[in-house]
């Protein structure tokens, strides 16, 4: 344990003695990336898909696109922005972990680029594939592993997650993969290291980091799992500390004076934060090169050899001057703090004007697509309901998600197995919903959207999806029954293609209707719809801002667990789909309450993101 504290002390001097480094590499790397690499990609990407004839790939789009002759473009563009990207990030940060473990100066930028450029090459083999089915499959569906900046926006949907906790199967293949995952990392961790300081291609990087981790197992786990154990109680106890203090000046201060100091340090805070969060993965490589250099005998050790930095750079000279930089950027501080205190409540309160919609007419505890689901939303003042149609065989219009009702049906009718659009309306007539509902719903049928429109008619919203085998005729019915109703204002048209909701638009601009997307490749821009209903994943300022930019509106679908409930109800989005409207209800209602010195711990917290 000595050993350990020792080690672990060692590594976090050798890494604060050397994190300007680490600074303005990230600050050079970060600029090129968001400035040339992934606009270029973005501007190439987006040419491949409008030469396609598409403007934005949507859901089932994007397959069809990906197994085209452009879609492989695409592909393998995609696959070397990867490999750019690690020569970039991780290539440089265990260049310069290798260089520091030998004491030698810093080297200039452009020369570590030239460096790790020739790992470019090394990544041209089976051992490579590897890396990349790792990094762009692997990874995002487990949740762990390796994370490139590129790659954040890879993960596996939230509703996805759902269908793979509820299937025993699913479930299992799941936690093989984590498991794999999991296993890969362990073994692959110096994969990196050996192309990177011995020149090795990746097949055999790979196999030389395997070997190391077999035959210094006890040593490398002892190492990983005690430093990794310190390193979270110090962090841990310096949050835990830092936040208590930060939390008990917020709560305690009063007047105007203590309200400008508390968001002059929520401010300070956020800047600490980014930097934390710009440190994390050349923290994890210099942790990494220590123990890589403790299991490699001393006799076989190898350094990176790229020449000193002979001239200084422009941020060389800012951080020799970084006492006035900090300084100058505090005084700016100031004046914003003072002017945010004025106007606390317009800049850091939160958006209480979100509408809620009940997921399949109203969520749990109900049975859904049902005309209890919608009473209950009704009874409840939620501002819409979000229900599923579709067509029977004689052209009849029910609820129901599925293309059949067994999941749903309560009774042993024998139609429950037969797909709606098989059915005849006085077949579905004799089905009963409620299934694992008790006595209580046992006589629930299934609604027409005749029933469904009286019901909601001047009190409730309604979000239509289109389901089943949609068409034109279908559009047209559904659109002529909502219009003799006299209900256009109450309803939006939704459907995961895009083709029907611009049939709607183009046939009739005064419907509203939304586009609901779980995987999406280039731009709203040009989409003509009103609503994009997007996953809750794709909720990022930067989609929210751009959207509302070209007078659209933004719905997060589907907000159910308290995490994401947190989270969504504090965006700038437009409403949630959800199965607990009554708890997004009382969130949005907290929120709105919270005083002024509330908020400012809030805002607090959501950058710790402790909730």
């Amino acid at each position: 344990m000595r050993r350990l504290f020792r080690v672990y002390f060692e590594f976090i001097r050798s890494f604060f003695s050397n994190v300007t480094q680490f600074i303005k590499y990230q600050l050079v790397t970060k600029f090129i990336l968001s400035m040339i690499i992934i606009p270029s990609y973005g501007l190439i990407s987006g040419f491949l898909i409008k030469s396609k004839g598409y403007n934005l790939l949507s859901n089932g789009d994007v397959l069809n696109f990906l197994f085209s002759a452009r879609g492989f473009i695409f592909l393998m563009m995609m696959v070397f922005t990867v490999v750019v990207e690690i020569v970039l990030e991780i290539g440089g940060y265990i260049a310069i972990s290798s260089k520091i473990e030998d004491r030698q100066s810093e080297s200039g930028y452009l020369d570590l680029l030239k460096y790790n450029w020739n790992m470019l090459p090394k990544m041209m083999s089976f051992g490579g594939v590897l890396i990349v089915i790792y990094l762009l499959i692997l990874a995002p569906l487990s949740g762990f592993g390796l994370k490139l900046s590129f790659l954040k926006g890879f993960y596996v949907p939230n509703f996805v997650m759902s269908v793979i906790q509820t299937n025993s199967t699913f479930k299992t293949i799941y936690y093989i993969i984590v498991g794999i995952v999991l296993i890969s990392s362990v073994f692959m961790i110096f994969t990196f290291h050996f192309m990177i300081i011995y020149g090795q291609n990746s097949t055999k990087a790979i196999k030389s980091s395997f070997e190391l981790v077999v035959k210094n197992k006890k040593k490398f786990f002892v190492d990983i799992v005690g430093i990794t154990i310190i390193n979270t109680v110090v962090i841990t106890l310096g949050l835990l500390i830092w936040a208590l203090a930060l939390m008990l000046f917020f709560s305690s201060s009063s007047g105007f004076f203590g309200k400008s100091l508390a968001i002059f340090l929520l401010q300070l805070h956020s800047i600490v934060i980014l930097l934390i969060s710009m440190l994390v993965v050349p923290f994890e490589c210099l942790h990494f090169t220590k123990i890589f250099y403790q299991l490699v005998p001393s006799e076989e050790h190898v350094f990176v050899q790229i020449k000193e930095k002979k001239k200084k750079s422009i941020l060389d000279k800012l951080f020799m001057r970084k006492k006035t930089f900090i300084a100058i950027c505090l005084v700016v501080l100031i004046p914003i703090s003072v002017f945010l205190g004025v106007f606390t409540r317009e800049f850091l309160g939160y958006n209480s004007q979100i509408m809620i919609m009940g997921h399949r007419g109203f969520g749990d505890g109900v049975p859904e697509n049902s005309i209890s689901s919608i009473k209950k939303s009704i009874s409840e003042k939620i501002d819409y309901i979000e229900i599923d149609v579709q067509r029977t065989k004689d052209r009849s219009y029910v609820l129901n998600h599925d293309k059949n009702f067994a999941r749903v049906a309560s009774s042993n009718n024998t139609f429950i197995n037969e797909d709606v659009l098989n059915l005849t309306y006085d077949q579905i007539k004799e089905i009963r919903l409620g299934k694992g509902f008790g006595d209580k719903y046992k006589n629930e049928k299934v609604p027409t959207i005749e029933e469904v429109l009286d019901l909601c008619k001047d009190k409730i919203g309604i979000n239509l999806e289109l389901k089943g085998n949609v068409d034109q005729k279908m559009m047209d019915d559904l659109m002529d029954i909502v219009d003799k109703k006299g209900m256009k204002e109450q309803v939006i048209f939704t459907s995961l293609t895009k083709s029907n909701v611009e049939y709607i638009e183009n046939k009739d601009v005064t419907f509203n209707t939304g586009l609901i997307n779980y995987l999406k490749i280039g731009d709203y821009t040009n989409i003509n719809v009103d609503y994009f209903m997007l996953e809750e994943n794709e909720i990022t300022d930067k989609n929210v801002d751009s959207i509302h930019e070209i007078g659209k509106k933004v719905i997060a679908w589907t907000v159910n667990s308290e995490e994401s409930i947190e989270n969504m109800t504090k965006l700038e989005i437009d409403g949630v789909i959800t199965d607990n409207p009554l708890d997004v209800k009382d969130k949005l209602k907290e929120n709105a309450e919270l005083t002024e010195n509330e908020l400012i711990v809030s805002r607090f917290l959501d950058l710790l993101n402790f909730r």
